[in-house]
């Protein structure tokens, strides 16, 4: 029977020992990555260490490599080079994910370009990648006429409406003081489970008076 036996050498290959090594460098890599440069923004601290760590090494980040990497453009307020981003995504072998494009949205909206964030919202249900953690992203920068066409999207998509997303919502609502879309959001999206809800949520947040379980002062926003 052939194979590396207990002695023999590593074998080579991304199937390989060899392989499993190389992917155990781009996952400390990284993380140092995240837990020293996200965080803070440091753009070029994160590039010195994705090209000395992995791209100069031969090695191929990984799509959490990628989306980290758009987290600190993010958090250094530059959407543009976090889109950037997304198109070197190929050349390492990686297609997008939701992660990816929520970070996106977010990355424009908090840049107050929401015109941007909207296209990247588009551009995630083009590639079929749009999940609720993109609209919930996408839901904080928008206008409260806004909310019920992304939610028509949602149902139309049959993306699961969840806490996450709703709260978003809610959120946009309350900046906007207004009291009486939020209740009714709250009477159409949290009070029953066709809308993809899970059962428990409805009778955790009190939706008999959802103003005192939302936390949301009595509505007077």
């Amino acid at each position: 029977m052939k194979g590396r036996g207990r002695g023999g050498p590593p074998r080579n290959g991304r199937g390989g020992f060899a392989g499993d090594a190389a992917d155990s460098d781009v996952v400390r890599a990284t993380k140092r990555i995240n837990a020293e440069c996200a965080s803070s923004g440091d753009v070029r601290g994160a590039r010195n260490l994705l090209e000395t760590l992995i791209l100069g090494r031969g090695l191929t980040p990984t799509l959490v490599t990628a989306n980290i990497l758009i987290k600190t453009y993010r958090a250094g307020r530059n959407p543009e080079g976090a889109e950037n981003v997304l198109r070197e995504l190929p050349a390492w072998g990686l297609a997008p994910d939701a992660c990816t494009f929520s970070t996106l949205v977010d990355a424009y909206g908090l840049a107050g370009r929401v015109a941007d964030a909207q296209r990247m919202a588009s551009t995630a249900e083009a590639m079929g990648v749009a999940d609720s953690r993109v609209y919930s992203a996408l839901l904080r920068f928008l206008r409260p006429e806004d909310i019920e066409p992304i939610m028509a999207r949602l149902r139309q998509r049959r993306v699961p409406i969840n806490t996450a997303l709703c709260n978003a919502a809610l959120s946009t609502y309350a900046a906007a003081g207004r009291a009486v879309e939020a209740r009714t959001f709250v009477e159409r999206y949290m009070a029953t489970e066709d809308d993809g809800m899970d059962d428990p949520l409805a009778s955790a947040i009190g939706v008999s008076d959802p103003s005192i379980k939302l936390g949301l002062d009595d509505l007077h926003l």
